[in-house]
């Protein structure tokens, strides 16, 4: 069975490239085959960080004329061929969810039978936390809910900490009733690593396993991808995201897939499941995308300078770091 993942969010600098990757962290990091596409064709920065994905499908229509003058619904429906088989992480700009709305009324992939059971959708969507963004989420989900569609709601703690107005939300409270959203909590990551990350673009797999970033530093990013990672057991994420991997993945090892079924099936708590290790193999199925982008990886990482590394060092002593946090919510990736 197929699995799109939308990442979206509607409005710019919520974190949606940041949430992007981090899911492409976590589906490596599982041993999970994917396919990227990176349909912010006017800057596809994930697919340019992680060295491939698909970045000639876009949405570009939301009318009936330009359907019928134009092609550009024809590349937006290969985007259906492309998950037919596969797991699909779906990198969305800003803005662009009129012609997401458009595109699955016009084809009716939001009923199962549409697709006869292949293709499942999931739609991620970011929040700062803001009445806007909730009120958006809200207006989005009545406008986009079928039975073929599942619903997270990201909170984005790196932009807002107090989420209380938002939980207290009548209609926030009623729509999570009745769609069945899955709340996940995005960690914060302190401005200081991730400006690092973004300029030297690096993974978060390759600052974890890089021997030039200083000790401080790879250890935030590490306590964030298991921070990353622990949220999205608990909130129950983790299975929306692998459960229809799990029969054709055989790119985990067997201790590896053993650990991660019986941690989406809760027979193991959080902190048990993060003490296992996995090693991911690369499935020949996938393109080699695996293969290609560790090769890749260690390339760049091999780059760094490691007078960069030292400056970084320099820069985070106490009063740049305290700082650094103060500004998180005005930093985003």
């Amino acid at each position: 069975m197929g699995h799109v993942i939308f990442v979206g969010g509607i409005k710019g600098g919520v974190g949606k490239t940041f949430t992007s990757n981090s899911l492409i962290y976590l589906h490596n990091m599982y041993g999970v085959d994917f396919k990227l596409v990176d349909a912010d064709t006017n800057n596809p920065n994930v697919a340019k960080l992680n060295g491939y994905g698909e970045t000639k499908i876009r949405f570009a229509i939301d009318d009936e004329e330009s359907a019928l003058m134009s092609r550009a619904m024809a590349q937006t429906d290969r985007l259906l061929d492309l998950a037919w088989s596969n797991e699909v992480i779906v990198n969305l700009p800003g803005d662009v969810e009129t012609k997401i709305i458009y595109w699955f009324k016009k084809t009716g992939l939001l009923y199962e039978d549409i697709t006869e059971g292949q293709v499942k959708f999931s739609y991620w969507f970011l929040s700062n936390g803001s009445y806007e963004s909730v009120s958006l989420f809200l207006d989005l989900l009545e406008k986009l809910s079928g039975p073929n569609i599942d619903w997270v709601f990201v909170k984005n703690l790196g932009l807002c900490r107090d989420w209380t107005r938002v939980e207290e939300r009548e209609e926030f409270i009623k729509a999570k009733i009745k769609y069945d959203v899955i709340i996940v909590e995005l960690p914060g990551l302190a401005a200081v690593e991730r400006d690092y990350l973004e300029k030297h673009q690096i993974t978060f797999s390759e600052a974890i396993n890089s021997k030039t970033i200083p000790l401080l530093p790879r250890q935030r990013i590490k306590d964030f991808t298991k921070a990353l990672d622990r949220n999205f057991i608990n909130s129950g994420a983790l299975s929306l995201l692998y459960e229809k991997s799990l029969e054709k993945n055989a790119g985990l090892s067997n201790n590896g897939a053993k650990r991660k079924i019986e941690g989406l099936n809760g027979n193991i708590n959080a902190e048990e499941f993060l003490e296992e290790e996995f090693t991911p193999t690369s499935n020949p199925d996938n393109n080699d995308n695996g293969k290609e982008s560790l090769e890749k990886n260690a390339i760049r990482a091999a780059r760094i300078d490691p007078e960069d590394s030292e400056d970084m060092n320099e820069s985070i002593d106490s009063d740049s770091f305290v700082n650094s946090q103060e500004q998180q919510s005005s930093n985003i990736f």
